[in-house]
């Protein structure tokens, strides 16, 4: 497994097509480059040798490093941590280590289609 503290760059396959998704690489892109970050929808990324399945990433985030492939909490962990958001790291860090992380990120994809997010207001 890598560690988040390499500075090589790290791919992030997320689900293009899922709003909360679309919205977290959003989120993550202005720091992305700085923090080597790839973030790739895997609907644009070519199909990956000896990695997940096309099934398997769309049910799941996934993380790719020197080290190998994070997948749920522990790549949303990676991310966080990369990008120095520590609040955020430190909440998955905990969840992981109480076995709580995987369990609600698993419940979150599996119906994050049917999650509303918040309307951004347009400025006047």
């Amino acid at each position: 497994m890598f560690t988040v503290e390499d500075r090589d760059r790290v791919t992030v396959y997320y689900d293009g097509e899922c709003p909360i998704c679309t919205a977290a690489a959003d989120g993550w892109r202005p720091g992305a480059k700085v923090y080597g970050l790839e973030l790739v929808a895997l609907q644009d990324a070519p199909p990956l040798e000896g990695g997940p399945s096309e099934e398997q990433l769309r049910a799941a985030i996934h993380v790719y490093g020197e080290g190998g492939w994070l997948r749920g909490a522990k790549a949303l962990q990676a991310v966080y941590r990369r990008l120095g958001n520590r609040p955020m790291a430190a909440l998955l860090t905990i969840g992981i280590a109480l076995g709580l992380a995987d369990p609600v990120y698993r419940l979150v994809a599996r119906h994050r289609m049917h999650i509303p997010l918040p309307r951004r207001r347009g400025r006047a």
